[in-house]
């Protein structure tokens, strides 16, 4: 059996899933939306409007809740990081429902909620290294469905560390 046909059998069908994302911009914020797509043009507002109120600051601080990141100096970094708080909301999401879909006996989560939202830094742009593709993107939701086009191929031509 192959790896993509095993995941299948644990991951939900994403065509299927209705999400429930919910955006934890600043302490008042508490939007929940069905849709991927909004969910991420909702982000982008707060994102606009902050660094519009911001841009002269020379450091910008990240608003998600229970992040506190510091970006000195670069607004594409600083939006690459907000941008990925709205996808690993989606990846926490799809985990959770992993769980209720093919492990609904095991109890919810235990651990603090403090550190939920800390995300790794994200120097760069995301980079395909697939054969001689160039592809390069801030938004890690499009960036994987970029590669996810190229994974569709019987042979994997990713060049480097995987």
């Amino acid at each position: 059996m192959t790896t993509k046909r095993r995941l299948k059998r644990y991951i939900p069908n994403l065509s299927e899933l209705e999400y429930d994302l919910q955006c934890e911009w600043g302490t008042e914020c508490c939007v929940r939306l069905n849709d991927l797509k909004e969910f991420y043009q909702h982000l982008d507002e707060h994102l606009s409007n902050y660094i519009n109120q911001y841009q002269q600051v020379p450091n910008l601080t990240c608003q998600w809740r229970s992040c506190g990141h510091v970006e000195e100096f670069d607004i594409s970094s600083f939006i690459r990081h907000v941008q990925f708080h709205g996808f690993h909301t989606k990846l926490k999401y799809l985990g959770m429902k992993t769980c209720e879909y093919h492990h609904p006996n095991i109890p919810p989560c235990q651990k603090s909620s403090e550190n939920r939202n800390i995300i790794p830094d994200l120097p760069e742009e995301f980079r395909c290294s697939w054969g001689d593709c160039q592809f390069t993107n801030s938004h890690a939701q499009l960036f994987y469905e970029h590669v996810n086009q190229h994974a569709g191929s019987d042979i994997c031509r990713w060049i480097g560390k995987i």
